[in-house]
């Protein structure tokens, strides 16, 4: 057991992949507690009084085997950030991300067992960073789709079959991972996302060759990886892509690189393995 008991100029609390079964004695004391890190344990619950937490800013509570969150939780005033990643949690006890103000920035939701992520996520206008990793999904989330200030969303190792961005803009991101996931076509992405630098679209069969054009139309890209997603040949387009510094088409069957590479002149790593 962990006890924090009189601890009161506490800030930080990690207790990482231990044995802990029971929430930290006396933390909930701790009112200058500003990052809490219980991930890789054996928690079940948690209390309603980490309410008293108004300090809170981070909030780790990844691996464990929480079922629910107290609503108290999400309702803290300064927590921004907040991971539940692999804890079996039931799809009805995200609804209390109605709770969750408006001002956080990351939410790790991956490997909770999800099909499908609740209208809520859409109150998170400040959200920054999204993962929903390792969960049932099988396309974007909607809600998703309109969060402005997003940056960063990672829904690799779900079962999306498709890119479906018409109904919504995200200006402002730049990394998407989508690896591993049931992709067979990509639809014309430029127009949703303009920003965007990173693209991993590893491990999803893609249809044909063509599919990949769709992604050498993203300006900025910087990093693309496509391996292990089938593809004969690279689009011999790589003068549509000036900035793309990182290339990874590895597990394919490619019988030669396009003359057009050759404009690649920000490239500085190229992996064709396989």
């Amino acid at each position: 057991a962990v006890d924090a008991r009189g601890l009161h100029a506490l800030e930080v609390l990690r207790v990482e992949a231990n044995s802990v079964r029971l929430f930290p004695e006396g933390a909930c004391e701790c009112r200058a507690l500003r990052e809490l890190v219980l991930a890789g344990n054996y928690l079940a619950a948690l209390p309603e009084e980490m309410a008293l937490l108004t300090q809170l800013e981070v909030l780790d509570l990844s691996r464990n085997n929480l079922s629910g969150v107290p609503p108290s939780v999400f309702a803290l005033p300064r927590l921004s950030r907040l991971a539940l990643k692999g804890n079996p949690m039931p799809p009805e006890e995200l609804h209390v991300l109605e709770c969750f103000g408006c001002r956080h920035d990351r939410l790790d939701l991956s490997g909770c067992g999800v099909s499908e992520l609740p209208a809520d996520v859409r109150r998170l206008t400040e959200l920054s960073e999204l993962a929903a990793n390792a969960n049932h999904l099988s396309a974007l989330p909607p809600a998703v789709l309109h969060l402005s200030r997003l940056h960063t969303l990672e829904v690799s190792d779900n079962v999306i079959a498709a890119l479906e961005l018409e109904s919504g803009h995200l200006p402002a991101l730049t990394t998407l991972r989508i690896a591993r996931n049931r992709l067979s076509s990509l639809a014309p992405i430029g127009a949703h996302l303009s920003a965007l630098r990173v693209l991993d679209l590893s491990g999803n069969a893609l249809a044909g060759d063509a599919e990949l054009s769709h992604a050498f139309a993203l300006a900025a890209l910087e990093w693309l990886d496509v391996s292990g997603t089938g593809i004969c040949a690279l689009p011999d387009a790589f003068d549509r892509v000036p900035a793309l510094q990182a290339l990874r088409a590895c597990d394919n069957g490619l019988a030669a690189l396009p003359p057009s590479l050759r404009a690649a002149a920000a490239l500085e790593e190229l992996a064709v393995a396989g």
